[in-house]
């Protein structure tokens, strides 16, 4: 399975620039911007270490260079490069 290892032991603090690298490796890996299921499945560190760093996903993605997720509609997604 294409997934970023990401270690289940406890809890882990992460600096930007590594939540930054998992984000571009998950993407160089599947060739698609990680969702949020991605980070529920336990794919990417969690939610909340890039909500506390960066605010939102869509700030990090940015950050990392990876397109942004808009929702356009219910359950419709569309990836823009930002």
């Amino acid at each position: 399975m294409n997934i970023v290892p990401v270690s289940k032991r406890g809890y882990r603090k992460y600096s930007k620039e590594v939540l930054l690298d998992y984000l571009k490796k998950f993407y160089k890996i599947n060739k698609r911007t990680p969702m949020s299921s991605d980070f529920d499945r336990k794919l990417l560190p969690g939610r909340k270490f890039y909500n506390k760093n960066f605010g939102n996903l869509n700030a990090a993605r940015h950050m990392a260079g990876v397109p942004v997720v808009i929702q356009f509609g219910y359950g419709k997604y569309k990836q823009v490069k930002i």
